[in-house]
């Protein structure tokens, strides 16, 4: 991936954006292309980096050990963040939301029964209205599931009743369909992709291959996913065509010997965030 996209070469070109013992892996990358919002490792906060100048502005201001913000979701606007807070005086991992500036703190889930083991945000709805999330509970139940960002309501789309779970999840740009990978049987490392409706009553499978096929992420014009695949020998990254929730012929190579990248965002002019 690259800032901005302005004066690039033609062709694909990696850039080293951020290195050092301070880097979240977690961070997203705004639409903008130029700032990333992360978790602070010194002091918990939430904080946004601007890629060409280096610098940091916190925009949480937790008391010290008092908890710590991570997993930030951007919304599409690029406007509002949802995030994990774990809240050290009850033990809870609540679902806030804060604006860009910093602005408009909320508690969505506060967790009253402390019955959330962790909560990670995934993506925003289009018109903003719900955040699709996942979370592990204490019973060990994997779940997906919507909030809404009016009253902070849970909806599950789908439960796990074993420790498998979702490693990546992308909502498509029109909000229609929730890729996701997941195990192709219990106790294998391989995962297949599937397509999930919002409402959680259609799930198609999507990618199935011998393969380990993971981390589905939709291009911003709705047209396909990228995924990481080993199905040529060594990680890959791939392109699967896809019209009206159904796959387009077969995938193809977009880039080999990725090997283990975990992607953190696909902006509009291009840029693939790893």
């Amino acid at each position: 991936g690259h800032p901005g996209g302005k004066g690039q070469p033609s062709g694909m070109v990696t850039r080293r954006l951020w290195e050092g013992p301070e880097v979240d892996p977690r961070a997203r990358p705004f639409p903008d292309g130029r700032h990333l919002v992360f978790s602070d490792q010194k002091t918990g906060d939430l904080a946004v980096r601007d890629l060409l100048t280096g610098e940091s502005r916190r925009i949480t201001n937790i008391e010290p050990k008092s908890g710590g913000a991570g997993y930030p979701a951007i919304s599409r606007d690029g406007k509002q963040i949802a995030y994990r807070f774990f809240n050290r005086a009850n033990s809870r991992r609540e679902l806030r939301i804060i604006a860009r500036d910093g602005s408009g703190l909320r508690v969505l889930y506060p967790d009253e029964d402390r019955q959330v083991i962790d909560i990670v945000p995934e993506a925003w709805s289009p018109d903003g209205s719900y955040i699709l999330a996942k979370w592990l509970k204490k019973d060990w139940t994997n779940e997906m599931l919507l909030f809404s960002v009016a009253d902070g309501s849970v909806r599950v789309l789908k439960k796990s009743l074993d420790l498998r779970f979702p490693r990546g999840i992308s909502l498509s740009p029109d909000g229609r369909y929730i890729a996701y990978d997941f195990p192709s049987q219990e106790g294998s490392y391989k995962r297949d992709i599937f397509l999930l409706s919002p409402d959680g009553r259609h799930e198609v499978p999507l990618v199935q291959h011998a393969a380990n096929d993971t981390f589905p992420t939709w291009t911003p014009d709705g047209k396909g996913i990228l995924f990481l695949s080993d199905r040529a020998g060594s990680m890959g990254l791939w392109f699967l065509p896809v019209v009206d929730g159904k796959p387009q012929g077969s995938p193809e190579l977009v880039k080999p010997d990725t090997g283990l990248i975990t992607p953190r965002g696909l902006l509009r002019d291009g840029s693939f965030y790893y």
